[in-house]
């Protein structure tokens, strides 16, 4: 966090929050009343300010105040880097993947040091090579294919995942039983907003 942003914190203790003008959506852009924000300055402040408290609400803390984040979908959108890894929408590198799951949409999600993060569709491209069959074999189009589109079930699919000397084995989830499985909140209200 900001030197700037935990000195207003300390002189302004009691700054009501603020609910319902933020948003993060699926490609990692930053929303604020519907309209994506395009400052540089004002993504990489956003982005360097951002948290979650206890409750597994996000929220970026703009000087004393919380704004807290609706989420389109994951807290955290991952883009492929060009040494073949994955960052964070806001720039963090990812060197621990933990598990993997496809949900019954199609879309990846990983669990990273950081908690869960959507793989941005638009470089699902880019990690597919990861992908390998139970046999060790990299799957080709038609069996990736293939294994995407089995009838849903809970648990692993025939797949499993390279990351560095790790191989993690895909799980299938429920679009709708990721926030609960990852602990975060995608539409945080205020107490005054939850009656």
């Amino acid at each position: 966090m900001d030197d700037s942003v935990i000195r207003a914190m300390a002189k302004w203790p009691n700054v009501p929050c603020v609910y319902g003008w933020l948003s993060l959506d699926r490609r990692g852009h930053w929303r604020l009343r519907g309209e994506r924000i395009g400052h540089p300055g004002a993504i990489s402040f956003i982005g360097r300010n951002y948290v979650c408290d206890e409750a597994g609400k996000w929220y970026f803390q703009n000087g004393p105040q919380q704004v807290f984040v609706e989420l389109e979908y994951t807290p955290w959108v991952l883009f492929s880097d060009s040494q073949g890894g994955l960052q964070t929408h806001t720039g963090l590198i990812v060197e621990s993947l933990r598990e993997v799951w496809l949900d019954d949409e199609g879309s990846l999600i990983v669990c990273t040091e950081y908690g869960a993060g959507l793989v941005c569709d638009r470089d699902l491209g880019d990690v597919l090579g990861r992908f390998q069959c139970a046999d060790g074999r990299r799957p080709s189009e038609s069996a990736l294919e293939a294994a995407l589109e089995e009838p849903f079930s809970e648990g692993p699919v025939r797949l499993a995942f390279l990351w560095g000397s790790k191989i993690l084995p895909v799980r299938r989830i429920r679009k709708t039983a990721v926030p609960q499985r990852f602990s975060f909140v995608p539409a945080p209200v205020g107490s005054d907003d939850a009656s």
